[in-house]
């Protein structure tokens, strides 16, 4: 697909030619910065024009100024599809999408996995057909993910999935530019039956001219002519056998799945290279499954068909936080904080993936071990060096410093929570845990004053603080005294030994 198909001409109609959700942030950034959205037109101006390298440049230096913009980036993510960078392009893509989940964003990304002049891998097919079921049943009716399966079906040459997605797409964006344009991409394929009538009288009228004229002999356009007419009656013939194969019950793969155990029925790789469509099929059944049985209650099912997802992509990390789910739902606690660190350990792994094991070990009752505090440890220290999760980082730490009465943790990340928002509800909870904790009662005082002063129910918290003042005062004490009548017994002993020694002996 041509960039100029993705990047919108910078022309003095470029306001209205811009998708809604694009228009929206174009006229944020121009009001934050408008260098950088100068830079941004400029650079759709030139890949719609064909200079995707110098487009791509500037949409690097528009990155550069506006890091936390969304469009930026997915500029630079169609830009480095055209390039054939794949692997750049899904990265830009997916960091457009963390920071605004929107139709283009998602649409881009799918884009980045199948679009570009190298053919996609069997597993990009794969993620890309798992993102648009994702997004189909998080989204039912919505236009967006049957245009994600027409840039699939394109991509990868199903004629009879861009026949159902176009048709689907005309009932529900009929007036949709990317509609008419797939309809019109279908029709230069295999014409549909309105035309079937006019292609036959041309092909009939040809072969009466061409018997008229030269009776013996077959011209080179009458041969033409057949193989066109062969042409169209393949494309009728090979769509309605492939409708044929679909099963009854609704699943797109002719391989069927064991639903007691689904994984003895992963395809093998032989399988997977002859027909990577039917695999990427196979792999949107099995997902399916899995979602359907998750919503219906069967959480062991669940986890069965995650499983085998997890088994068959096993690089990924998305079977694994869906089996942490399944696992907490059944109330096996250890198996699901396992399943979420094996996510972690995963291409894929989100912020809230990271939020979920820390959350999760520290659910677990009684006292946490040596080993899982090592593990929380790296966690915390693996989101303060990432960019996306370093803003989340202090709080989790404060929650594992306050559960482990870890004064240290807690300094560290108060101080940074304070810099940030001094006066949120967690800041200032998470300062008073650190106060009690150093037995430093006057600011734990201080800080619930500031809390209730900002109209925080601090009741609980109060009565807390009194008591355990009242317990730290009692030890003092207890202390005091265990000190007194220790000195006070080694004084009685010290006099004792001192009298037995100089008592003397009588003859």
């Amino acid at each position: 697909m041509a960039l100029v198909a993705l990047l919108v001409p910078f022309t003095a109609s470029a306001a209205t030619a811009r998708d809604s959700w694009d228009q929206a942030e174009m006229d944020s950034i121009q009001r934050e910065n408008p260098h950088a959205a100068a830079l941004l037109e400029k650079g759709e101006a030139l890949g719609a024009t064909g200079d995707v390298q110098a487009a791509y440049t500037l949409f690097r230096q528009t990155e550069a100024e506006l890091p936390h913009a969304s469009l930026p980036r997915r500029r630079e993510c169609e830009a480095l599809v055209v390039l054939g960078r794949r692997n750049e392009a899904i990265d830009a893509c997916s960091q457009a999408l963390a920071g605004r989940h929107t139709h283009p964003n998602i649409r881009a990304l799918i884009r980045a996995f199948v679009d570009g002049p190298t053919p996609p891998t069997i597993a990009q097919i794969s993620l890309a057909l798992s993102i648009t079921s994702t997004e189909n049943h998080n989204s039912p009716g919505a236009p967006t993910p049957t245009a994600m399966a027409c840039d699939i079906a394109e991509s990868i040459g199903d004629g009879l999935m861009l026949q159902e997605c176009a048709e689907k797409l005309e009932r529900l964006a009929p007036f949709d530019p990317q509609t008419r344009r797939i309809v019109a991409l279908i029709d230069s394929r295999c014409p549909p039956w309105r035309f079937w009538t006019g292609w036959l009288s041309i092909a009939a009228a040809v072969a009466v001219t061409v018997a008229h004229a030269v009776r013996r002999r077959v011209t080179r356009r009458s041969r033409l002519a057949a193989a066109a007419l062969a042409a169209l009656a393949f494309c009728a013939v090979a769509g309605t056998a492939r409708a044929g194969e679909l099963p009854r019950g609704g699943w797109l793969s002719r391989w069927p799945i064991d639903d007691a155990h689904p994984e003895n029925s992963i395809p093998d790789e032989k399988a997977r290279n002859s027909d990577p469509l039917e695999f990427g099929y196979w792999l949107q059944d099995l997902a399916l499954k899995a979602e359907r049985a998750a919503k219906t209650g069967d959480h062991a099912a669940a986890v069965r068909y995650y499983k085998a997802l997890a088994q068959t992509v096993p690089d990924r990390a998305i079977s694994y936080v869906k089996l942490c789910e399944e696992y907490e739902a059944l109330g096996d606690h250890d198996r699901a904080v396992n399943s979420c660190g094996e996510a972690l350990l995963r291409d894929g792994a989100k912020v809230r993936d990271y939020t979920r094991f820390v959350q999760l070990t520290l659910a677990k009752p009684g006292q946490i071990s040596q080993k899982e505090t090592a593990a929380l440890k790296q966690v915390i220290r693996h989101m303060q060096e990432d960019p996306e999760g370093r803003e989340a980082s202090a709080e989790l730490e404060c929650e594992v410093g306050t559960r482990t009465s870890n004064a240290a943790q807690l300094r560290e990340c108060t101080a940074a929570l304070s810099a940030r928002a001094p006066d949120d509800p967690k800041t200032l909870t998470y300062r008073w845990a650190l106060a009690m904790q150093e037995g430093q009662f006057d600011v734990a005082n201080k800080l619930l004053d500031r809390a209730r002063s900002i109209g925080l129910s601090v009741d609980t918290m109060k009565q807390t603080t009194v008591a355990t003042e009242k317990r730290h005062r009692l030890r003092m004490v207890l202390v005091l005294v265990a000190i007194a009548l220790f000195l006070s017994g080694a004084g009685v002993a010290g006099r004792a030994v001192l009298r037995r020694r100089w008592t003397p002996k009588i003859a």
